[in-house]
């Protein structure tokens, strides 16, 4: 019989030791969000922007400036440092697409989602919502949502700019 209650109680304590690391990574996890969504506020603030759309994903976060008309775009690892930003105004845009990459054999596997966008005399920007072996495969049809919206968003608002000019 006290087998039986030390297998329990082993048990137990395993099982709470589980319960608290779950609970800590899940607070590191929201710290670095919050963290990151702070940095992206930050730097919006320096570029005079102010954010009417934000998106968060796996290691990009984006703000709209919808008045403005300018994307900040920041690109982050698993730790939350971040890697690289860029502000991308979008009356430099001529274009705003979906583009999907698949990998040369025959199964055409998906690689790659992202939102491209053709700037006039500058090099194109990209903004990667899916990529094999990063994300879920399971995640790729919510992300090329996702990434739909966007381009829905902003081709509208480069149309408006468009007449604007003209």
């Amino acid at each position: 019989m006290s087998i039986i209650w030390f297998v329990l109680l082993l048990g137990t304590l395993l099982l709470t030791g589980c319960v608290v690391l779950l609970s800590k990574y899940q607070q590191l996890r929201r710290k670095r969000r919050k963290k990151l969504m702070r940095r992206l506020s930050r730097l919006g603030s320096e570029h005079a922007l102010r954010f009417s759309s934000q998106e968060r994903l796996k290691d990009y976060l984006i703000g709209l400036d919808g008045i403005g008309r300018r994307l900040l775009v920041l690109r982050h690892d698993d730790r939350g440092d971040i890697l690289h930003w860029q502000v991308i105004d979008l009356h430099e845009v001529s274009r705003c697409q979906v583009r999907k990459e698949y990998s040369n054999d025959a199964d055409k596997e998906l690689k790659r989602i992202m939102l491209q966008f053709e700037r006039i005399g500058l090099r194109p920007a990209e903004i990667i919502f899916y990529r094999q072996g990063y994300n879920d495969p399971h995640e790729a049809e919510e992300l090329a949502q996702r990434a739909r919206h966007w381009e829905v968003m902003l081709t509208k608002m480069l149309e408006k700019t468009a007449k604007q000019t003209a």
